[in-house]
């Protein structure tokens, strides 16, 4: 469904909306992955998550001022040895 959003004319809002929903996603699967250990979507569909919000970015360059895209995602599992 995201996907032919991006395929549309999209207004300012409307991006801001969907891009928040992908970097919501996104931040959903990085705590699944990263502190969870429990993956929750392929690598590949995390892929064209962050590729879509990178399309909404280059399009919508404000967008970029609430990125999560360019930081370090999640915190190490307490599993790991210190």
């Amino acid at each position: 469904i995201m996907e032919t959003m991006l395929d549309q004319d999209l207004n300012l809002n409307e991006a801001k909306n969907l891009y928040n929903n992908i970097l919501s996603k996104i931040l959903e699967c990085d705590k699944a992955y990263y502190e969870d250990n429990n993956p929750i979507m392929s690598d590949a569909e995390y892929d064209q998550l962050t590729q879509m919000a990178l399309a909404l970015e280059t399009k919508f360059p404000e967008l970029k001022k609430t990125s999560v895209l360019t930081k370090v995602a999640g915190q190490a599992s307490s599993k790991f040895k210190k």
